[in-house]
């Protein structure tokens, strides 16, 4: 398997999704990416004092989206496929792969159909992110780290960082579920988003019970019972547009 390299340049760097855009990098499954990204405004310079903003910025002018490298394509990815982001080394805020309607798209919403902006803290070095592929190839962004960052994100940001990513990306067959979801040295965990935070908490929650009844061979009540006792609900972010919540199983707490 190959490892490939991606820095942040202006024509490797984006601040929209798009199915429109051409890869700027093509990798066979299996294969490692070290994508080094930029903050999530794309400063090109060190802050030198807190507030310091007359750096420049990749994209100049008032702010439209993060700053992501890539996309990169993945041979093979077919829309209904799993893409999984094995993170090796360091940490993300935003993970995402290009959403299936036409044109461009936010960055700044998580979606459930592509992930993007999740800004949940238990997707660090040792998780694995599966995220639905939604356009051939899959289009896969990186970018706007989080050196540090509370669950729920209060005030909108966290200690915004450029960050370089070590993954394995892989197609993942068989997966237990169809949603957004991740295996992290914290646990198994589950996501749910929307602009209604009971409706984002039933999803996460939905997602774990049939992950559970799966893992454990119960029925959905079963599990949804067990689930009452073990599984923490967490709000993933408050910010962004859209709310985040994020079930999560403690490793090792039920095998």
């Amino acid at each position: 398997m190959a490892t490939h390299r991606l820095d942040p340049a202006r024509q490797t760097t984006v601040n929209v999704y798009s199915p429109g855009h051409a890869p700027v990098l093509t990798v066979d499954p299996g294969d490692t990416v070290l994508v080094r990204s930029l903050d999530a405004v794309g400063y090109l310079a060190r802050h030198e004092f807190p507030g310091d903003e007359g750096q420049p910025k990749m994209f100049p002018g008032e702010f439209r989206g993060h700053c992501l490298t890539g996309p990169i394509s993945v041979r093979g990815a077919r829309p209904g496929d799993m893409l999984a982001v094995r993170l090796v080394s360091l940490r993300l805020g935003v993970t995402g792969v290009a959403p299936a309607g036409p044109g461009e798209h936010s960055t700044v919403p998580p979606r459930a159909e592509a992930g993007g902006n999740i800004d949940c803290k238990e997707l660090v070095a040792g998780s694995v992110l599966y995220l639905p592929v939604a356009v051939p190839g899959a289009l896969l962004y990186l970018g706007d780290g989080h050196g540090a960052q509370g669950d729920g994100e209060a005030c909108g940001t966290a200690i915004e960082c450029g960050m370089t990513t070590e993954a394995v990306v892989e197609l993942s067959a068989g997966r237990p579920l169809a949603s957004i979801h991740a295996e992290t040295p914290a646990g198994r965990v589950t996501f749910g988003f929307s602009a209604d935070l009971n409706e984002a908490m039933g999803d996460a929650l939905d997602a774990m019970v049939t992950w559970m009844a799966l893992i454990f061979g119960t029925s959905r009540a079963e599990a949804f019972a067990l689930a009452s006792d073990c599984v923490d609900l967490r709000v993933t972010q408050v910010a962004n547009v859209t709310w985040g919540v994020h079930a999560v199983l403690p490793a090792g707490l039920l095998s």
